[in-house]
């Protein structure tokens, strides 16, 4: 699949995930709320020596499936995640695409939703500005 917004899929093993984000597993809620997150992210912020870490999680989302599951609804969810040198949680941020219907049988129908990505963006982008101070 060609696609402008993702020309190049990176999968991290090992240290540089902060923690397992597969199988449905709520993204908001862990990394709010685990504390292996917070360790994480302040021993990473250390040992770069900077003050602050940002933590992007961007996946296809089904969020619903018609009667004998013959479609159903998607939308590309991205949640950004603003820590200080102590791994605390300075600020997040959301942003979702609007959910399209898909059979699930062609790449492109997954492609339609990939392509809004810099919208979603955009969103995030003014999410993130009511917490910059002008």
């Amino acid at each position: 699949m060609d696609n402008k917004n993702f020309p190049i899929v990176f999968f991290s093993e090992g240290d540089l995930n902060f923690t397992d984000l597969k199988n449905g597993k709520n993204p908001v809620f862990i990394f709010k709320q685990d504390n292996l997150v917070s360790q994480r992210v302040s021993q990473l912020a250390k040992d770069l020596n900077v003050q602050n870490v940002a933590e992007c999680f961007t996946r296809l989302s089904v969020i619903g499936v018609s009667m004998f599951g013959l479609n159903g609804n998607i939308r590309l969810e991205s949640y950004l995640f603003i820590y200080n040198r102590n791994g605390r949680l300075l600020l997040d941020a959301v942003g979702w695409t609007k959910p399209t219907v898909v059979l699930g049988k062609k790449v492109e129908d997954y492609q339609q939703q990939l392509e809004q990505f810099g919208d979603m963006t955009i969103l995030i982008s003014k999410e993130l500005k009511k917490h910059i101070r002008q």
